[in-house]
């Protein structure tokens, strides 16, 4: 009878060999089968929590479950040496696990205690986050595949990351959202305090009979009323950030308010929608009312007086034109020379606040125009 070519070199020997690999990579496979049958659901159940306690303790509970262990101990890092910890399986006797925990978390390297006791670091991007320690069930520590325990210390690593900057951000929006809770009541409050100095200096203003002193009551009123109009604002809007439109339109209504009882004042304006940062906006609400004042004090013409006031985009810049059609500046005038304490005061705000330019312009009476950048809103200026 031939012989079968496949029975070439097969000793009883050479057999038990095969079947001996054979079983040594079944058992391989059984070791490890914690993670291969469950490293989906628990990966999917470590992503879901972000509480950096719950997280561990999670930890500590599927691997204790996956692995078959007496027992696991969890330290978990956080920023600002916050150190949690978390426990599964039998109680351990002392904090024997937490002192290993916190050696091997320092060195980064694996470590034994024993026969029983095993130690892995959790590291990510070579940072130390913490370590798991997994004491056997009672057989050599050895029964528990390491591979396995590394991916697994890979995966709790990240998900700790995770959960350690999610509870920053958490922490993070609720120190701004304490912040502009401050800040919106101080701007609140300097409005208020604002609106009560105007209260008083218009008190004041009635019982001054010289024509002088109530005019320059009546612009210490206004300014500081413009001033008010953004804090105001600024009270809304817990960025630090006004829209131009409506700083103009209160800015006006207040003026118009004041000029009421003249009908032969015509004052008209228009606004674009500019997101201005706080300081840009108190230093525009200022040049507003002054140019508004100027405007209205020296542009009346034949009994008439006509202002138009307009703010326009163009290009990342802003542009705020007043206009009147009075008899404009003399052909004489001198800024440096003739300036009043008004127009002075535009000129600083507008190079030293906006870091613009002031141009002045004879056009069938004077039209008044400041140009300058608009700060970025990321900009905290």
């Amino acid at each position: 009878m031939p012989m079968d070519p496949s029975d070439l070199g097969r000793t009883p020997a050479s057999e038990a060999r095969l079947l001996g690999a054979i079983e040594q990579v079944r058992a391989s496979l059984a070791a490890r089968s914690w993670l291969l049958a469950g490293l989906a659901q628990t990966l999917h159940a470590l992503d879901q929590e972000r509480n950096p306690g719950r997280l561990a303790a999670l930890i500590a509970e599927q691997l204790c479950q996956r692995a078959n262990c007496r027992h696991v101990g969890v330290l978990a890092l956080g920023p600002d040496a916050a150190q949690i910890t978390a426990e599964a399986g039998a109680p351990e006797g002392g904090a024997g696990w937490l002192q290993l925990a916190g050696e091997v978390a320092a060195s980064g390297c694996d470590a034994a205690a024993g026969d029983e006791r095993f130690a892995i670091p959790l590291l990510r991007l070579d940072r130390p986050l913490g370590a798991l320690v997994v004491t056997g069930g009672g057989g050599p520590i050895s029964g528990i595949d390491r591979q396995a325990l590394a991916a697994f210390a890979d995966a709790a690593a990240l998900a700790l990351d995770s959960a350690f900057a999610f509870a920053r951000l958490e922490e993070d929006a609720r120190r701004i959202e304490h912040t502009e809770a401050l800040l919106a009541e101080m701007h609140h409050r300097i409005k208020g305090n604002l609106q009560r100095v105007a209260d008083l200096l218009s008190t004041q203003r009635r019982h001054e009979r010289s024509p002088l002193a109530r005019r320059a009551l009546d612009t210490a009123t206004g300014r500081i009323k413009s001033i008010a109009v953004v804090h105001d604002l600024l009270s809304r809007d817990l960025r630090g950030v006004t829209d131009s439109r409506e700083l103009i339109e209160r800015l006006m209504a207040t003026v118009r308010a004041a000029i009421a009882d003249d009908s032969e004042v015509r004052l008209t304006w228009h606004a674009d929608a500019i997101c201005l940062r706080s300081r840009q906006a108190s230093a525009l609400g200022l040049i507003a009312h002054e140019l508004v004042s100027n405007a209205l004090r020296h542009g009346r013409k034949e009994g008439e007086n006509r202002v138009t006031v307009s703010l326009v985009a163009n290009e990342g810049r802003a542009v705020l034109c007043v206009r009147d059609y009075g008899e404009g500046l003399p052909s004489s005038f001198h800024f440096e020379r003739d300036a009043g304490v008004g127009l002075r005061l535009i000129k600083v705000l507008t190079e030293h606040e906006l870091s613009g330019e002031l141009a002045l312009r004879n056009a069938n009476g004077l039209s008044a125009t400041v140009t300058f950048q608009v700060t970025p809103e990321g900009d905290r200026r």
